[in-house]
């Protein structure tokens, strides 16, 4: 565009490299940078020699299943609304072939913090957009971070009954879609067990916060004399 009409919001178009890339219908990438990667890695360095090449099962296969469950998980995950499927077109497969990847979505003073230091403080997060870091299982560290646009972004929950649970089906898709990339049927059991782990785990880290700031304002109000909660155990 014209650059006497340049925008200081980060909502359209491409910043160079290495600033983060848009979020487009296309399976581009923008790198993260080493320090900000080694800063939230999810993996320990035992994984980083893993790869995943072929669709036939190999001894690397095997080892991938044993570690699915060691995986070091973000400290940054505390809450299943963080955890996403973005939703990529792709141009090698056809006009409507849609491709899904998991992701976390940054808080928001964490995304705001990777846009100033991806633009030198020349840009801010747009309206209507987040900033996620791609999952790349097994190497958990090397996840792209992008900026999207939300409506990009699929929940990995879905509402049954009145109660919030995975959804199975969603990555049932992705599984299915990974093993016609290349991947062996052990490769994709072995990230199924880590997805699920991820969501368990952004589970009870919201539902401890939840008790415990319970817990805190129980034991606020029992120090007020004329508190909420002063007169329950006499009830």
């Amino acid at each position: 565009g014209d650059s006497n009409n340049s925008s200081s919001s980060i909502s359209s178009g491409v910043l160079k490299t290495p600033r983060p890339r848009i979020g487009q219908d296309d399976e581009s990438r923008s790198k993260t940078p080493s320090d900000v990667a080694s800063k939230r890695s999810l993996s320990t360095r035992k994984n980083e020699s893993i790869r995943i090449n072929s669709k036939e099962n190999s001894p690397n296969d095997d080892l991938l299943l044993q570690r699915a469950n060691e995986i070091e998980i973000s400290e940054e995950i505390t809450s299943p609304s963080q955890l996403k499927w973005y939703r990529i077109r792709s141009r090698n497969e056809g006009p409507n072939k849609i491709k899904l990847h998991p992701c976390r979505v940054l808080g928001s003073d964490e995304a705001c913090q990777y846009v100033r230091k991806q633009s030198r403080g020349r840009e801010r997060l747009g309206e209507y957009h987040k900033v996620i870091q791609c999952f790349s299982f097994p190497n958990i560290a090397n996840g792209d971070y992008l900026v999207v646009k939300d409506h990009l972004l699929i929940p990995f929950q879905h509402n049954i009954d009145g109660v919030e649970e995975l959804n199975d089906e969603v990555i049932n898709r992705y599984l299915r879609q990974q093993i016609h990339e290349g991947k062996s049927k052990n490769c994709t059991e072995a990230e199924r067990i880590f997805l699920k782990r991820v969501y368990d785990h952004a589970v009870k880290s919201e539902t401890d916060y939840n008790a415990q700031m319970l817990k805190e304002l129980r034991e606020y109000h029992d120090d007020t004399p004329n508190g909420s909660f002063a007169n329950d155990n006499e009830q």
